[in-house]
């Protein structure tokens, strides 16, 4: 029964992106980058070597980030190894079509019966990977059936997901037919256990390996520089307006201790540029594709995707947008590795990285300008408070680092690599 409905959920879920493609930018690129996959698949692959495919699937962007270090490594060690890259969203694929070190990117084909089919019969991994959350039932079942080694990465699981509920069973079954588990925690090992589940094995999040890769990556922002000046600089790392609105108040204040902002929002399209302009004085606002910075432009705007995880370095103070939306905060990993004191809204719950960052002593949680705007002050009067959480970042990131390298070696160990 619950095969039945899972069939049903896919078939209303293809039915409703195709109806909503007719108006929605997001699900047209979702349902015409299928059109015809399967068929484009097989004639690239029908030339490439048949051994030491490698096929990885990452959701989207923020898996991608995840899985990026363990390509990396693949391939570092295995240059000749035929890696098949996909991904679900639109957001992950756009973006990741062209990188490099995967020799093939595709959407994922929708889970049915013969699209899994049919794919796992073109692909032919000799071992295939999933990041994080991304499990798909008729995929995993072909992989199990061939005996494919099926490994899931930076997995996180917590008492709220699917999983650990009584109406669970077929997700359970879809944790059954891995090879092995790598968890990022402990408490998810531990709740794995309790549903039988012990083919797991902590290892951190792989998160930490590639954003260091980044902060190691020397890359000049010669206008950013101009544009800090001697002042001290905020960097607001993916914005939304109600992020704004709380840098917009607090920089009224902030700006005559000698603080600019840097503001790098989660979405640059018109409409969300236009509503920035409507929140801060339009004297003091410059966007970086205007290439020009005058003595009195406070607020920076980057108007360009692909830049944050190379901007936290010039921070002073870091503000992590998301924190007043549904789903919380956006990414702190890529800001921690600069060994930056950290800020965000109220909602992060569902992150372990940030209650950890917030345990250490290394973020803190402001739900309003006000207190956002103290905690700077704060720092500001008392920068050896200052000092000591961004050693408490560098700590954390010190203590859990390594995971893509705990990964690899033990595939290695059990001779799945």
């Amino acid at each position: 029964m619950d095969t039945f409905l899972y069939r049903i959920f896919i078939l209303i879920y293809i039915t409703a992106a195709r109806l909503l493609s007719l108006w929605n930018a997001k699900a047209r690129a979702l349902v015409k980058g299928r059109k015809g996959l399967l068929n484009k698949i097989e004639a690239n692959l029908s030339v490439a070597p048949r051994q030491n495919r490698i096929w990885i699937h990452c959701a989207s962007m923020g898996e991608f980030e995840q899985g990026r270090p363990i390509i990396e490594k693949l391939k570092s060690n295995n240059p000749d190894c035929i890696i098949i890259l996909t991904f679900f969203s639109p957001s992950g694929y756009e973006v990741r079509k062209n990188y490099p070190l995967a020799n093939f990117v595709y959407y994922l084909p929708f889970d049915t019966p013969g699209n899994a089919k049919k794919f796992v019969d073109i692909v032919q991994p000799s071992v295939a990977i999933f990041v994080k959350y991304e499990l798909w039932y008729f995929f995993l079942k072909n992989l199990y059936a061939r005996k494919v080694p099926t490994i899931l990465i930076a997995a996180i699981f917590q008492p709220r997901h699917v999983y650990f509920k009584a109406y669970g069973s077929l997700h359970r079954r879809m944790l059954s037919f891995l090879t092995h588990l790598f968890v990022q925690n402990e408490a998810s090992k531990k709740l794995l256990a309790g549903i039988g589940i012990n083919n797991v094995s902590v290892a951190g999040d792989t998160r930490l390996d590639s954003a260091l890769a980044f902060a190691q990556t020397e890359r000049a922002y010669p206008l950013i520089e101009a544009f800090k000046g001697s002042d001290k600089l905020i960097i607001a790392g993916s914005t939304w307006i109600d992020d704004e609105n709380l840098l917009h108040q607090s920089l009224s204040v902030l700006k005559s201790h000698g603080i600019k902002l840097l503001l790098v929002p989660h979405e640059i399209h018109q409409s969300h540029l236009d509503k920035i302009k409507e929140v801060f004085n339009t004297e003091e606002l410059t966007f970086y594709s205007h290439s020009a910075v005058r003595p009195e432009h406070k607020v920076m705007v980057m108007d360009n995707m692909g830049h944050l995880a190379y901007l936290y370095r010039y921070a002073d103070f870091v503000w992590i947008g998301g924190g007043f939306t549904k789903t919380g905060i956006h990414n702190s990993i890529e800001a921690a590795v600069y060994d930056k004191a950290l800020c965000w809204g109220p909602r992060y719950n569902r992150y372990q990285e940030a209650m950890d960052l917030i345990a250490a002593g290394a973020a803190y949680s402001c739900p309003d300008s006000e207190q956002f705007t103290a905690q700077v002050l704060r720092w500001l009067q008392h920068p050896e408070e200052h000092k000591k959480a961004e050693m408490a970042a560098h700590r954390y990131v010190n203590q859990n680092k390594g995971a893509s390298i705990k990964i690899i070696n033990l595939l290695r160990q059990q001779g799945l690599l």
